[in-house]
């Protein structure tokens, strides 16, 4: 048995998180292939459902990423896990969206991550945004401070 080192929520009811999870085989987009093609079951997710202010959010967050931090993980390719199961607990009472619910958290085994980066969970939660959902422009300074909390690998 291996130890905890990291928690994840993982939706289950999506037949191919569901299928990686059984195999045991759940690795981020950027851990599967250099091929810039792969995608986050949360991108997936942005992309499927109808939700244009968060999918153009997403985009306008990666494209400073791309500019100014190349070196770190993609909230488009990344898996996003807690270290701590504290933390991990409050996320789900704070967001309570999507997959995030108590139900689908789950202890997993970090193994082999290239790259892991720590980075605050809650800027893009409180982040201003306009009525129609989408992030106003001082909002991304947010993105520039050090940051603390979960961690994509």
């Amino acid at each position: 048995m291996l130890p905890t080192n990291a928690y994840v929520y993982l939706n289950v009811d999506d037949p191919i998180c569901a299928w990686c999870a059984v195999r045991g085989t759940l690795v981020s987009a950027g851990a599967a292939s250099s091929d810039p093609g792969f995608v986050s079951m949360m991108a997936v997710s942005l992309m499927k459902n109808d939700r244009a202010p968060r999918f153009a959010n997403e985009m306008i967050i990666e494209l400073v990423r791309r500019a100014r931090y190349p070196h770190m993980v993609s909230r488009l390719t990344g898996l996003y896990c807690f270290l701590d199961l504290d933390p991990a607990e409050r996320a789900a009472a704070l967001w309570s969206v999507w997959h995030i619910r108590p139900a689908n958290l789950v202890e997993v085994y970090l193994e082999g991550a290239r790259k892991r980066d720590q980075l605050d969970s809650n800027w893009i939660t409180f982040a201003d945004r306009n009525p129609a959902g989408y992030l106003y422009q001082p909002a991304l300074s947010a993105m520039h401070w050090p940051s603390r909390g979960g961690r994509w690998a």
